[in-house]
């Protein structure tokens, strides 16, 4: 069963990752989640996005609105 969530994780994390460098999204603001693990791994990988560990989601309005 793991494997197969890891697959429906992956399928999904991909293109919107891929979307998020369409449109040149540089900075990713998150809070730590289990079920966005892959999408939060290819975003720490590429180069071209800062990811910003958040403690809460309500940190992630004053900081992305700020960027």
């Amino acid at each position: 069963m793991k494997n197969l969530n890891q697959t429906k994780l992956k399928h999904w994390a991909e293109p919107v990752h891929r979307l998020l460098q369409e449109h040149k999204i540089k900075q990713v603001a998150m809070v730590p989640d289990a079920g966005h693990a892959n999408l939060i791994r290819l975003c720490e990988a590429d180069k071209g996005m800062q990811v910003v560990r958040l403690t809460s989601e309500e940190q992630g309005v004053a900081l992305l609105s700020g960027a």
